[in-house]
């Protein structure tokens, strides 16, 4: 600024403005414009390398210097008064001058602008100069730039080109058009016939060379239509030419037009493509006219739902179908533009029924806009949503009646509800609790420590200890610790915390405690003779502590043999202590569950303390809470979950005899719901469900798995005759009249029924089937019943023939197997890839295997097929090695396969056929739902397979329902997480806590993670933030043949994004969503400053998971911080910076325009850090 003396402060009181912002200092030094800044006393602070180069000397030397050392006293001087001017109007101002290159010696004409540069205070501090070279700029060359450039744009609009060939000479002269739509450099100069034959696609090559040639000796014009390839872009034209001859009748000129056709070919394929994928879809679809409400189309999925044949609903409006929809409300939201995104109402079918449904509506303008609306029936939801709050209401009712702490916790020990009582013992409000980690809690307990404890509890199912916790007030206190693990909602663990401040306290004083514990307590000799007791434990076993002194403890300990008591007694000896669950045999039989804790002391010639505390609260606590997962809340049956084990177990008791499932189903219950309410239907569902139980014979189960909708397990019939009786007893008693609340019902029920082993399917098949023929029953006049014949089927004749064209395929080598790749995301290391069979359908050609799998489900041909895929990919596993690439191969197989003896015997055999070594590169992948339920019986073969040198990894694992129990009973290396929750990965928080839960999950229980369904580079980053070591999906490569992974491999080693997640600075943190948005804000930034400095008008968008972040699991993480709020607003800022900065009607953007961009996004970055450290501060 200037001083009083009117001088200038040095050039070191500011930075130089050039370097301040890495992105500033990278992209101006690319730029073809010089860039300068000098201080007001005109010394020079800094420039960019154009303007170095043009002075010929480095920036090092130029910086501090004068004009009047480089430039003759006049030059100097126009420079000084330029530079005042700038500084005195404040405003840019610009002049031309000639300007000599020292380095090239080149005589230039540059046109200058310099511009005052202010503080942050608003003082002046700096002139900045820009300028630019327009040497050659001439009125001649200008006319005719813009005479190419108006008939360059009329062939770009046209989306054509032209050429002409004097065939005599082979010379060809191409239009701009013609060069842009073969995508050929006009600069190589290669233009003519061949040249546009060799961009020809491969599969039209001979066609398209078969009508030139006919052309050219008939002479005759030609028009046809073909696709090329432009650099690996199929493209779309017409090409039209014509031919002169001379007078000899020989062609001697060649001229033609070529019109790019590929988007119109496009919108006619996707128009295609929309009319299949609607009536595919799983939703009901219907497109209505935006302005009258008028449905206009819809797919068969929406005609099966509304029960309207389609011309019906093509004189429908919205609102006949929508019972919340109104005319009024049409025009104000529709008619506005306000289409909500999601509705949820309730749709209106054909026979007045009511269902609940979630309506996706998106609004499409057009010629006529319209609105197209995709419905989901979401019954089950409602009703799954009814019973959770009734559960959730008896949850808190069992926690808070509790007399000790309780906490309850998710599998990465973060607290996640707590009682009342705990909050007493901590002195902590329960919302200060909620979301802290347990180790914060224990005193004597690291994160380590617990994530220890909690893999070890996950496995055993509990664990009982005592720990000293942390109060409010800074102080400890001692408490015994009682933790459970169930595997509902993902894994959760339930604790209890007793203080044992008191118990302490007490033991200090022994007789005291003797006479006033309420434990249980009694001292042993060596020999297991109880020498002391005091009256709590005397009262446990229902005797006189006088009657307890001298007895053996295996006389009151029903869990002890007298021959076990000696070798349990020497193994506490040795190890000072032990704890365990057992039970009290008191003198009346009644056995007393306890929780013991023994210690020993060697005094006395050895002796032993043990305390027996009463558990029977405590336990019937927890198996109430046990009972909720298994339990229907609203009658107190068996839910589905529970139906189906208890199916599973009568299936394997069968042993040859029959086991029937009858599915019942309340008709005309609907009704009672909607005009006496869903109370009056609650208590008639009771009812029903007490009738059921009186009715049911001691072998048979009764389960509501939902609705109205119940199931009976009958295991003690002796034929299916008898299974026929007691269905229409079911009948008849369901037949019953109902009375609630004074009125009386007479609804009936039909019911389907399914015999096993008839109907040899597993449970799922065997409720599936037996629904089935309930709605037979329906069909037949309700109120009655019908058996499931499997071998009546209608379609039973199609599969077969289904079945007998795959077995075919299978002999005729018509099955293939593609490969999809498997990258390590620390190294970018291609590591392995998973083999996916398909079919090479002779008329329908390449078949996904959801087509045909199903078919081979449960059959022979199941195990065929298994062993064909294992075959094929160790012969191409073997393949590869031959020829140095060592992959991996992984190969789904079925836990029904894997149960089969003979497979253990296939395997050995088949890897016996290659040389050492190649098991360790197979593995064998087991879906997890599928796996559930057979773990016992595959476990030992898995072992042995195992033992080969295979490995087992666990597919779409957090989409099933294994436990850690079950998990850990299997040699499973690896855990797959499901590609739903991957690529929901930004748009979803739940799919994010999941994914982030299971990893943290694998790295406690030390296996690797795969993640599948990988589609973009932002989720790769994100995976690789959240510790997740491997991935595979369609952004990075998609299953091909065999023989193309070898290429494609090479190919990989040089792909920058994925090897870029190798680099040292990706350090995984608590908060590695920010570490991601940051990294693709800082691509995105640059590559607008890239697009600058190419002069590319095309601005990139911002990267779509970005966006997602924002809108979900980062409003969900950080929204209640400062920062974050802040970011959505600078970010919105930035895209604006964007857009001006590559706005088209600019000849080139001005310094200050690239200044406020790059200031703005070293703010974003600035703001993304700021956040991460208050979110950080706050953990802490």
């Amino acid at each position: 600024m200037a001083t009083a003396d009117g001088s200038h402060s040095g050039p070191n009181d500011h930075t130089d403005p050039l370097t301040e912002s890495w992105m500033t200092r990278a992209i101006l030094d690319q730029l073809p414009v010089a860039l300068w800044v000098k201080d007001l006393a005109g010394r020079y602070l800094g420039c960019n390398q154009r303007f170095a180069s043009a002075f010929g000397k480095p920036e090092s030397e130029i910086v501090g210097m004068h004009d009047a050392e480089y430039h003759d006293e006049s030059t100097a001087a126009a420079y000084d008064r330029q530079d005042r001017l700038a500084f005195s109007s404040g405003m840019p101002v610009t002049f031309e001058e000639d300007v000599t290159d020292t380095t090239t010696g080149r005589q230039m004409r540059w046109e200058t602008t310099k511009m005052l540069v202010r503080d942050a205070d608003g003082e002046p501090f700096a002139i900045l100069g820009v300028g630019f070279d327009i040497t050659d700029r001439d009125a001649v060359q200008n006319q005719l730039i813009a005479q190419t450039e108006r008939f360059e744009a009329a062939e770009r609009l046209a989306s054509f080109g032209s050429f002409d060939e004097d065939v005599r000479t082979g010379v060809s002269e191409w239009t701009p058009g013609m060069y842009r739509i073969f995508g050929v450099d006009p600069e190589l100069g290669r233009s003519g016939i061949e040249e546009a034959l060799e961009k020809i696609h491969p599969d039209d090559r001979a066609t398209v060379s078969n009508v030139v040639n006919t052309s050219y000796r008939t002479g005759e014009p030609f028009t046809i239509e073909h696709r090329i390839l432009v650099d690996g872009d199929v493209r779309h034209v017409e090409a039209r030419s014509e031919y002169d001859r001379d007078e000899h009748g020989q062609v001697i000129r060649a001229f033609g037009t070529t019109h790019d056709i590929t988007d119109r070919v496009r919108s006619e394929q996707r128009a295609e493509s929309f009319a299949r994928l609607m009536d595919r879809a799983s939703d009901a679809i219907c497109i209505v006219d935006a302005g009258s409400g008028d449905v206009i189309d819809v797919n068969d999925k929406a005609v099966a739902h509304f029960g309207t044949p389609r011309t019906e609903m093509l004189q429908l409006k919205a609102w006949d179908i929508v019972e919340e929809l109104t005319p009024s409300w049409w025009q104000d939201q529709v008619g506005s533009g306000r289409v909500p995104s999601i509705l949820e109402c309730t749709l209106l079918r054909s026979d007045g029924s009511a269902v609940p449904a979630e309506v996706t509506m998106e609004l499409i303008d057009g010629v006529r806009p319209v609105v197209i609306a995709a419905a989901r029936d979401i019954t089950d939801r409602v009703e799954r949503e009814r019973a959770a709050r009734e559960a959730a209401d008896q949850y808190h009712g069992l926690i808070d009646g509790t007399i000790d702490g309780f906490a309850l916790l998710d599998l990465t020990a973060t607290i996640v509800d707590v009682n009342d009582r705990y909050c007493e013992l901590t002195g902590w409000s329960r919302d200060e609790l909620i979301g802290r980690r347990i180790d914060e809690l224990d005193a004597n307990s690291d994160p380590a420590d617990v994530a220890r404890r909690a893999a070890r509890i996950a496995v055993k199912g509990g664990e009982v200890f005592e720990t000293e916790q942390w109060h409010a007030d800074g102080t400890t206190w001692p408490s015994e610790v009682s933790i459970t693990y169930s595997p509902a909602s993902g894994g959760r663990f339930f604790v209890f915390v007793r203080d044992l401040t008191d118990t302490r306290l007490a033991a200090q004083r022994w007789s005291t405690l003797l006479a006033g514990s309420v434990d249980g307590i009694v001292r042993v000799d060596r020999a297991g003779i109880i020498v002391e007791a005091n009256d709590a434990y005397a009262a446990l076993v229902g005797l006189s502590p006088d009657d307890v002194i001298g007895r053996s403890v295996a006389d009151l300990d029903a869990d002890t043999e007298h021959d076990e008591l000696g070798p349990i007694l020497d193994l506490i000896a040795a190890t000072g202590s032990h704890r365990r669950d057992s039970r009290l045999r008191r003198s009346d039989g009644v056995m007393i569950p306890v929780e013991l804790a023994i210690t020993y002391s060697p005094a006395e010639g050895g002796q032993f303390f043990a305390f027996a505390r009463d558990v029977t609260e405590r336990r019937e606590a927890e198996r109430r809470i046990e009972r909720l997962a298994y339990t229907d809340a609203l009658t107190d049956l068996p839910n589905r979950t529970r139906f189906s084990q208890l199916l599973r177990e009568a299936q394997t008791r069968a042993d040859g005899g029959v086991v029937a499932v009858c599915y019942l189903d309340l008709d005309g219950f609907k009704q009672v719901n909607d005009r006496f309410g869903h109370e009056a239907g609650d208590v008639l569902l009771v009812q029903l469900g007490e009738r059921l139980r009186r009715w049911q014979r001691r072998s048979d189960v009764v389960a509501r798995i939902g609705g109205d909708e119940f199931v009976v397990l009958l295991t003690g019939a002796s034929s299916p005759a008898e299974v026929e009786l007691e269905a229409q007893r079911l009948v008849d008693v369901a037949a019953e009249p109902f009375v609630v609340e004074g009125h009386r019902f007479h609804l009936g029920a039909t019911v389907g029924v399914t015999i096993y082993p008839d109907d040899d399917g597993d449970e799922d098949a065997l409720l599936r089937h037996a629904d089935q023929a309930m709605y037979r029953a329906k069909e037949a006049g309700k109120n009655t019943f019908v058996v499931y014949d499997p071998v009546a089927k209608t379609d039973v004749t199609r599969q077969r023939a289904a079945i007998a064209e795959l077995e075919s395929a299978v002999r005729d080598d018509e099955l293939v197997l593609h490969y999809q790749p498997k990258i390590e995301l620390e190294t970018g290391r291609v590591v392995g890839v998973e083999a996916l069979v398909r079919w090479q359908h002779t008329e329908r050609g390449l078949l996904a295997p959801g087509v045909f799998l199903p078919l081979a489900e449960g059959s022979p041909l199941e195990f065929e097929l298994g062993e064909w895929v294992v075959r094929t990919a160790l012969r191409q596993l073997a393949a590869w090695r031959a020829n140095g690439l060592d992959l991996t191969v992984a190969v789904n197989i079925s836990p029904r396969h894997i149960a089969r003896p003979e497979f253990a015997d296939f395997l050995t055999t088949e890897l016996g056929r290659h040389p050492d070594g190649l098991a360790a590169s197979l593995e064998l992948e087991i879906l997890e739902a599928s796996a559930e339920g057979r773990l016992d019986t595959v476990a030992a073969l898995m072992r042995r397979i195992e033992r080969l040198g295979v490995r087992f990894s666990l597919d779409d694992f957090g989409t099933g329902y294994s436990s850690l129990t079950y998990f850990n009973q299997l040699p499973i290396s690896t855990l797959k997480i499901d590609q739903g929750f991957v690529r929901d990965l930004f748009a979803s928080p739940n799919s994010l806590d999941i994914v982030e839960g299971v990893i943290d999950l694998a790295k406690a229980i030390r296996r690797p993670v795969v993640a599948e369904g990988v589609e973009t580079f932002e989720v790769g980053l994100m995976l690789r933030r959240l510790g997740c070591q491997y991935a595979q999906g369609f952004g990075i490569a998609r299953p091909m043949p065999a023989d193309e992974i070898a290429p494609w491999v090479t190919a990989f080693a040089s792909a920058p994004d994925w090897h870029d997640l190798s680099r040292n600075d990706l350090v995984l943190s608590p908060f590695g969503d920010l570490d991601v948005v940051k990294t693709m804000h800082e691509r995105w930034s640059s590559s607008i400053l890239a697009a600058v400095a190419a002069r590319d008008r095309t601005a990139p968008a911002p990267p779509e998971a970005f966006q997602q972040w924002l809108a979900a699991p980062g409003a969900r993480r950080y929204s209640g911080f400062g920062s974050f709020t802040d970011l959505r607003a600078h970010h919105q800022h930035l895209q604006a910076r964007a857009e001006q900065l590559l706005e088209a009607e600019r000849p080139q953007p001005d310094a200050e325009s690239i200044v406020a961009f790059t200031s703005t996004a070293a703010l974003v970055s600035e703001t993304i850090a700021r956040l991460a450290r208050e979110a950080r501060h706050q953990l802490d």
